[in-house]
């Protein structure tokens, strides 16, 4: 693409907003390039009101601030018509116009994806559920793919991680943010063998929809999406809603049926999900043959503990404790544990629980 489309389609995704259906305009028109040339004189019934204002206020210049804003950050551009966009995603009508990417954007048309998602609060079996089907998929050379939230996500993740494996965050912010702020390392690992892509724009406002239009992104991208623990009423749910919105097999890991965190996965297996037991189920819907994790090779040994995480890990137990309960066992302060919990999580020496608590693993 030159510069010039790339200008003229990041003009097009300012215009339209994040979420928004583009094909019934690019249908009507042609291209940004003929949408430019024809703002002033035409009216176009298939904007609303918001659209139709950013359509006369946006200028190719704000695309070009935004160009070279990119540049800085070192995040690329994919528009749509981009050799590098995933073809996944314009299966759908509500693609976004443009992607911000950060690693390996290969992952984003190679290979088979699944989707791991669930709780940002997950029970202890919801963390081993998770960690078994990742492992198991990316022994079977599976991308892992998640929105690199607390809980679940992050564990889909930093498996794929330790295994050596590939994956890809999904953000609902742009570049310039990590949300969960405490999540920054485990992106910048990412970043460094995988991916974490963006629809939102670098510098951006963020508001609190676009983590569920995030959701559609990882469900898109996906061959299948796997459910592991979730409430009735979570953010998870919508993946799940997205999954069979765009027809991609839908799976869901059975709970306790006393847990409100196996409520949504429970509810779903009633109705349309099916059922994960392993990594097995997943891959043999999809036709990929299944090998054992043991096969895999061993994983490259992690880096020394600093010393508040060495205090903090002399001090967990099988038994939940607690912030208050750490911070005396341990005498650091608040933050200092905090950063020290951080650290022995990504290395996977420590497991938060509900409540705040946490165990060993």
């Amino acid at each position: 693409m030159t510069q010039r489309e790339t200008l003229e389609w990041l003009w097009f995704s300012l215009v339209m907003g994040i979420g928004a259906e583009i094909e019934p305009l690019l249908s009507a028109v042609g291209s940004p390039h003929e949408l430019y040339q024809r703002r002033e004189t035409e009216n176009f019934s298939m904007l609303n009101a918001a659209q139709c204002s950013r359509l006369k206020m946006t200028q190719l210049e704000d695309a070009a601030d935004l160009l070279i804003l990119c540049g800085e950050q070192g995040v690329r551009i994919l528009p749509f018509p981009h050799p590098e966009y995933p073809p996944k995603l314009r299966e759908i009508p509500d693609a976004p116009a443009v992607l911000y990417a950060v690693g390996d954007t290969s992952l984003l048309y190679e290979g088979s994806g699944v989707s791991i998602v669930g709780s940002r609060r997950p029970s202890a079996y919801g963390r081993q559920a998770a960690t078994e089907i990742a492992k198991g998929l990316c022994a079977a050379n599976v991308t892992i793919i998640s929105g690199m939230a607390d809980g679940l996500d992050s564990v889909a993740h930093e498996t794929a991680l330790a295994q050596q494996g590939k994956t890809i965050a999904v953000m609902g912010t742009g570049h310039e943010q990590c949300y969960p702020p405490r999540n920054a390392q485990l992106r910048a690992k990412i970043e460094k063998t995988g991916l974490v892509i963006s629809e939102i724009p670098p510098n951006a406002k963020v508001y609190k929809t676009f983590f569920s239009l995030r959701n559609r992104i990882i469900a898109a991208l996906s061959d299948a999406v796997c459910i592991v623990e979730a409430p009735k009423r979570s953010g998870t749910m919508h993946t799940a809603h997205y999954a069979k919105k765009y027809a991609r097999p839908l799976f869901a890991v059975p709970g306790s049926i006393f847990s409100p965190l196996s409520e949504g996965t429970n509810e779903l297996l009633k109705k349309e999900a099916q059922i994960c037991l392993h990594a097995g189920s997943i891959l043999n819907v999809l036709g990929i043959e299944q090998i054992q994790p043991s096969e895999m090779a061993q994983e490259v040994p992690s880096s020394p503990l600093s010393p508040d995480a060495q205090r903090v890990a002399a001090a967990l137990k099988a038994t939940p404790q607690g912030i208050g309960i750490l911070c005396e066992a341990t005498g650091l302060a608040i933050w200092q544990l905090t950063a020290a919990l951080t650290e022995l999580e990504m290395c996977g020496q420590a497991v938060q629980i509900a409540g705040r608590q946490y165990i060993t693993p």
